[in-house]
């Protein structure tokens, strides 16, 4: 359970010279422009429409379909101000618990997006990654690596994955989409840029593509905290405090994490099954594991494999960081290869920093204060007629 400093891969820091931490550490404060970054495309629409989602709720009148539409049913983490899927029992961003919380409804950004409206409690613009009549690729603002992106429809309204199950064919049709141009964005965008593929992946070029994209963590979350169907697009390796989240396990939550091999799976075999806003998810994975669908050893598998693939391509090493956490104590390098207790420095102040410095999220960022930027989707729709409603 112990290992050397020098090779750290973002947790399970071990020996500092003759000072010792426990397992549950990671490597943080990331040092200046030490890591490659991938740029966004950067096609700079303005947003098709000035506002907020209020403010165009009102424009029609408050219309029942379109406030569907438009709000999500979350729990808003006190912490870090995160909007989280009202089931779960702590913030899988920060980790704070919020099973005490009252459910709330928060805009719905995804949806936003596909209407061109230009903000709410912040601007809506997109960190894009590819942009068609029928999809929108992007980074996620909340990245867990420096490769992660969402990708929704934006001819359809479909507020989450169980939905899919009313027209299979249709709905493996969608995804497969999704999933095929997340591959090529990584493949063309990430992967071909040389100083991404050697300094972020471990190998990376002794490993091909494909064998790469074998190490994505692919999937859709129930409830989701955004009422739009999203593809999760996640290579590996997780940033070090979201690998430290991973082994808590507060990410791909077994019971709202639906890997994609196991959505696709259950779509493959076309049988329709009827979805309304109240149906139980543990109905449906009940219903398919009797077709031979089962849920328990697909995620079981997938999240073993995640785990493993960071383990594999993970290049977090000593030299990009400042020190390591552990036991929620930060602990700086030293020049002869020791560690020492820093106790004026929270740990927790460090993740958002660590995050900025090491997301492709709306690279390049502004000159003036090095803030994340990014454009509006460039097809917006209309509401009724330019959404089908699933």
């Amino acid at each position: 359970a112990m290992s050397e400093v020098p090779r750290v891969v973002g947790s399970g820091v071990g020996s500092a010279g003759t000072f010792e931490v426990s397992f549950a550490a990671y490597v943080a404060r990331v040092r200046a422009s030490v890591l490659p970054h991938v740029d966004q495309l950067g096609e700079g629409a303005r947003p098709a429409r000035c506002g907020t989602p209020d403010e165009y709720l009102a424009s029609h009148k408050g219309d029942a379909a379109l406030q569907r539409q438009m709000k999500n049913k979350v729990k808003k983490c006190p912490a870090c101000g995160k909007a989280v899927a009202f089931t779960l029992p702590s913030c899988n961003a920060c980790g704070a618990a919020i099973a005490h919380l009252p459910v709330s409804y928060t805009d719905n950004v995804f949806t936003s997006f596909i209407y061109g409206i230009e903000k709410g409690p912040f601007p809506f613009f997109v960190s894009v990654r590819l942009q068609t009549e029928s999809l929108l690729l992007f980074d996620d603002i909340l990245a867990l690596t420096s490769c992660h992106f969402n990708s929704i429809p934006t001819t359809h309204y479909i507020p989450d994955w169980r939905y899919l199950l009313k027209r299979p064919a249709e709905g493996l049709a969608i995804i497969e989409s999704m999933h095929t141009n997340s591959t090529k964005v990584m493949k063309t965008q990430f992967l071909a840029n040389h100083e991404f593929r050697t300094k972020v992946l471990r190998d990376g070029d002794k490993l091909s593509d494909d064998v790469i994209a074998g190490h994505v963590a692919a999937g859709f979350n129930y409830p989701p905290s955004q009422y739009q169907l999203h593809l999760q697009f996640i290579l590996p390796p997780f940033f070090p405090f979201q690998y430290y989240m991973y082994q808590r396990g507060n990410h791909f939550t077994k019971g709202r994490f639906f890997p994609y091999e196991y959505v696709t799976a259950v779509l493959k075999l076309n049988e329709p099954y009827p979805v309304a806003e109240d149906t139980s998810i543990e109905a449906i994975v009940e219903h398919y594991a009797k077709r031979g669908v089962d849920y328990d050893k697909i995620h079981a598998e997938c999240y073993e494999r995640y785990g493993a693939s960071h383990r594999q391509l993970a290049n977090w090493t000593e030299d990009l960081f400042e020190g390591f956490v552990a036991d929620n104590k930060f602990y700086a390098f030293q020049p002869d290869g020791s560690a020492k207790l820093d106790p004026s420095v929270d740990p927790k102040t460090l993740v958002a920093p660590d995050k900025l410095a090491l997301q492709n999220y709306g690279r390049p960022y502004t000159a003036s204060n090095n803030a994340p930027q990014g454009s509006y989707y460039k097809f917006p729709k209309n509401f009724p007629n330019g959404v089908q409603v699933w």
